[in-house]
């Protein structure tokens, strides 16, 4: 649960910078950043019954925000639409975030983790798959040859944060930043009505990014519940990694009863706390996963150690279907 109100309030916190960059009011949208921050206090200090308890309010809660989030991106959408910028322009950016990335990609190899060899062999494959198309949409040296490239860079990008990554926030706002890119490039492509090539590159994006979601445990429905709920592939990728680093649910609390007592739990409401009052300074750039990897560093130096479990449905997946797998904290 704490994981889908951190996942919203960073939402909220990129739709409250959008909106004001624009001009329009952001008052809706505070007041459900107020109202996720007193929930989130709440969550921190509650008793496993009233953590139960809070499932429903939670829920409410987190659905309300998407929508604001919505409306948000639709107030923003409408006040751009007469400002596209020229599509060579938002390539070549692109191209110069997905390149940087594709230089420093080893640097990230520490960072990867896998439960086998079986699981390590199968992500050098996708990684090499995506080098080869990489390399070859670069050197059409085209606008869309860039856009394709960039967005096999971004996949390189989710496998890699979906596999360890996550827990270095550089790499999470380099993510942020492409997906972003990306989105404004593939919405530029559909201003100028150029839609089979935004089609082409949906789908080699929802194609890879199921490879990455089935590496992670997710069944076909699930995972075609999530893309449905996100019809933008770039920002589907980024939502699933972000929810991916931010899985700390109640499981997580419940471990943390068991094996940290009442020390381990007092010290991770304080980080939650600490969470609620980053949202509350506005700081939009902040990503998600310095919060969560300043809680997951506290609960190490704790004498915790994190292992793989499954965790609550992920924001945009049917209340049906499992979520990607989370991390779950127990005693060395």
């Amino acid at each position: 649960m704490l994981a889908q109100l951190v996942v919203a309030q960073f939402d909220l916190e990129r739709a409250i910078a959008e909106l004001s960059r624009t001009g329009a009011s952001t008052t809706l949208a505070d007041s459900q950043l107020d109202n996720l921050a007193q929930l989130q206090r709440q969550l921190g200090t509650a008793s496993m019954a009233t953590i139960a308890a809070m499932r429903g309010e939670i829920g409410a809660a987190v659905a309300q925000a998407q929508t604001v989030v919505q409306q948000a991106r639709g107030t923003v959408a409408g006040a751009n639409a007469g400002d596209g910028a020229d599509i060579a322009v938002l390539a070549n950016h692109a191209q110069a975030q997905a390149a940087s990335f594709m230089r420093d990609l080893r640097q990230y190899d520490g960072l990867l983790q896998f439960d086998n060899d079986s699981e390590r062999a199968a992500y050098e494959q996708r990684e090499a798959e995506r080098r080869r198309r990489y390399e070859e949409e670069s050197a059409k040296g085209t606008a869309e040859g860039k856009f394709n490239a960039s967005g096999e860079a971004l996949g390189q990008m989710a496998d890699l944060a979906a596999h360890g990554g996550s827990a270095d926030p550089a790499l999470m706002q380099r993510m942020d930043e492409l997906a972003g890119s990306l989105t404004e490039l593939r919405t530029q492509y559909l201003r100028e009505g150029k839609t089979a090539e935004v089609e082409a590159f949906d789908q080699r994006r929802r194609e890879d990014l199921r490879g990455i979601m089935q590496s992670k445990g997710l069944t076909d429905a699930q995972i075609d519940a999530f893309l449905a709920a996100h019809p933008d592939p770039s920002e589907a990728t980024r939502q699933f990694v972000t929810e991916h680093a931010a899985a700390v649910t109640v499981k997580d609390l419940d471990a943390l009863d068991v094996s940290g007592g009442t020390h381990a739990k007092d010290s991770f409401a304080a980080r939650t706390d600490s969470v609620t009052q980053q949202s509350s300074s506005r700081s939009a750039d902040i990503p998600v996963a310095d919060a969560i990897g300043s809680a997951v560093a506290d609960l190490k130096a704790m004498g915790l150690v994190l292992t793989q479990h499954d965790a609550e449905p992920a924001h945009g997946v049917n209340a049906s279907s499992a979520s990607a797998a989370g991390r779950i904290a127990t005693r060395t």
